[in-house]
């Protein structure tokens, strides 16, 4: 996308933003919020990615009344009660967010040699694959499997069997050999 479409993006993404909170739909705000980071990552904006992210994740935190890590564990493996209602919109809103997250971080990583951030960008990634397993979202698990890969390959000590298992696994999430269309969000 251009520089203006990009803009004129985020200003309705804005508009929506500040609708929602008038109607204190913190759903909608937290939604309006990952489409503003994810507009920012477009532009490589990366302080106000994480700015936005942040903010729609608090606003997550407040209408599901536990903080982020709580919620991360309630989906873990052997877990009996999710705090993410893997039916609720919010959750793929979380997804979302999650997922703008760690792509931001592992560019700044690649393409900004920001490799202070790697640990948060492998970070970040995981708590991406955790959620989006737990949602089934099967084609942002690939997604989310072939990031890692690339961020695994190339690190100073590169794990180059690690990142072609990611690599093997993020194929089993796409159907019909497709290049991974992002069907489900």
């Amino acid at each position: 996308p251009t520089r203006r479409s990009s803009d004129l993006a985020v200003g309705e993404f804005l508009a929506v933003h500040q609708a929602a909170a008038e109607k204190k739909d913190q759903a909608l705000q937290a939604d309006a919020a990952a489409r503003l980071a994810w507009a920012y990552f477009e532009q490589g904006s990366y302080d106000n990615v994480e700015h936005w992210v942040c903010h729609g994740v608090k606003l997550i935190e407040m209408r599901i009344g536990a903080s982020l890590p709580q919620i991360m564990d309630s989906i873990r493996p052997g877990s009996h009660s999710s705090l993410c209602p893997v039916g609720e919109e919010v959750s793929h809103v979380l997804s979302r967010l999650l997922q703008v997250r760690y792509k931001a971080f592992i560019e700044r990583t690649l393409y900004r040699d920001q490799n202070y951030v790697r640990h948060d960008a492998m970070q970040a990634a995981e708590r991406s694959i955790l959620l989006d397993r737990h949602l089934r979202l099967s084609a942002a698990i690939g997604h989310d499997l072939r990031w890692q890969a690339v961020l695994t390959a190339s690190g100073f000590d590169c794990q180059t069997r690690k990142a072609a298992k990611l690599l093997s696994e993020s194929e089993e999430h796409f159907k019909d050999a497709s290049l991974g269309a992002l069907a489900e969000t």
